[in-house]
């Protein structure tokens, strides 16, 4: 019978995160992302616009609804500034144990999945994506309905062996 021991870990000898190559997400997906906001933002902000400057009496349209509904094209603006600088931010990296991605700009989220953890992996690509070139992979593990996290702005390419290297390393391990 083997002894059980529970010896300290010298933490100073572990692999830090911040030692991780992420790759960043697909240039294509950074343009694609700063267009489609920027056009929200617009749009609002000339609808914003019509409903303030438009051919009717101002009487109609009570100064302080224009007051309120100016936050959220200013709230549009702003989703596109933050995706300026957080989409940069954004990166995966695959390494031999394990699929690892981060994102955020002012609160930064990286979650790690063991590749031995992960139950499958499957890829979504919508009308836009498809057009592009680009795909979302999403890695599910075992005890949840929902993905453990997904990965945006990858070519599809990328998507596909990134996918078929998760599928070979479950079925060799």
């Amino acid at each position: 019978m083997r002894e059980l021991s529970n010896d300290d870990i010298d933490l100073t000898r572990l692999s830090s995160h911040e030692n991780i190559n992420f790759i960043p997400m697909s240039g294509k997906y950074v343009v694609l992302r700063r267009v489609l906001i920027g056009a929200i933002a617009l749009f609002l902000w000339v609808l914003w616009a019509f409903a303030a400057f438009g051919p009717w009496p101002m009487d109609i349209i009570a100064p302080s609804i224009l007051n309120i509904t100016i936050t959220i094209p200013c709230l549009a603006s702003l989703f596109f500034i933050y995706a300026i600088f957080a989409d940069p931010q954004k990166g995966y990296a695959l390494r031999e144990h394990d699929l690892s991605y981060r994102s955020g700009l002012f609160i930064r989220h990286s979650v790690t999945q063991p590749l031995t953890r992960i139950q499958h992996v499957e890829i979504n690509r919508g009308p836009l994506q498809r057009r592009y070139g680009l795909a979302e992979l999403c890695a599910y593990s075992a005890g949840g309905q929902a993905s453990t996290f997904a990965i945006p702005g990858l070519s599809h390419r990328d998507a596909q062996q990134l996918r078929e290297f998760i599928v070979a390393h479950k079925t060799s391990h």
